[in-house]
């Protein structure tokens, strides 16, 4: 059977239930629980009926509805029921929340993490090397000279005096005297007729040894007529530091006899141990 129209041939709610009858007896239950879902959930809260649960369509009898009697009589136009369902529906919409979207087009969730860091800072004792070699550490003394075709080479040993470990590298510095006079004193740095060639090397000495280096000169063969002053002292400057004086008297000659270079001196560097033939 077709359903009337809602708000069509619809009586008004009173206590006389009984008016109601002869329609409810053509009207589908299922119509009929739609319409009394709306006209429970339309009312005031305070007159709100008790949920339709109680009044299933299962139990939809006469009697059922019946109770129903008692509530206050509201008065429904078809554009109040059609106003009241657009309500209903309205408020379920804007009272449920979105499920979250999954797959590709789900953005990835933003998680921030606060790191600290700890930083553990750790003392360590590094291992210092020996310190250079100063001229109160060390005692230099001649060692034998050699002395072929007119030039001169006079071995020096350096010796670490002290209690401590101490280090030598590079040429020593030179510079003769006669006696507080300083003398015109030029050094090469390298290999000459009397002294050989050898390498720059760092030198190590534990209290007690001994490190060494060799200088040499021209003397006065093949200078007649000229002459070079004689020097008293030679100043021996060490890893830059103070002059060590050593008594020795040498006439270092050098050039020719018509361009007479006096002072001149070859030395090699410090070295660890002595070449053959010193």
């Amino acid at each position: 059977m077709k359903d009337p129209p809602l708000g069509i041939g619809w009586p008004k709610w009173s206590s006389n239930a009984a008016t109601l009858r002869p329609m409810l007896r053509e009207i589908h239950y299922d119509r009929l629980g739609s319409l009394v879902d709306i006209v429970a959930e339309s009312r005031h809260p305070s007159q709100q009926a008790p949920p339709l649960a109680k009044y299933s369509r299962r139990r939809s009898s006469l009697d059922e509805f019946e109770r129903l009697d008692t509530m206050r009589p509201v008065k429904l136009k078809p554009t109040n029921i059609l106003a009241v369902a657009l309500s209903v529906v309205g408020l379920a919409a804007c009272g449920t929340k979105a499920p979250a979207q999954s797959g590709k087009n789900s953005a990835p969730k933003s998680t921030t993490t606060s790191t600290t860091s700890t930083t553990s800072t750790s003392t360590t004792q590094s291992q210092v090397g020996p310190s250079n070699c100063t001229a109160a550490m060390l005692d230099i003394s001649l060692g034998q000279s050699s002395a072929a075709a007119g030039s001169v080479a006079i071995p020096m040993t350096v010796q670490n005096s002290s209690t401590s470990i101490c280090q030598l590298s590079g040429y020593p510095s030179l510079q003769l005297m006669s006696g507080s006079t300083k003398l015109k004193t030029v050094v090469t740095d390298g290999s000459s007729v009397s002294v050989p060639s050898e390498p720059v090397t760092t030198v190590t000495l534990s209290p007690g040894n001994s490190a060494y280096f060799i200088f040499g000169f021209a003397d006065a063969t093949g200078y007649s007529g000229v002459s070079c002053p004689t020097s008293t002292d030679l100043l021996v400057s060490l890893n830059d530091s103070k002059p060590i004086q050593v008594a020795i008297k040498i006439a270092a000659y050098g050039g020719t006899v018509q361009n007479l270079q006096c002072g001149s001196l070859a030395t090699t560097p410090i070295l660890s141990a002595l070449p053959q033939g010193f």
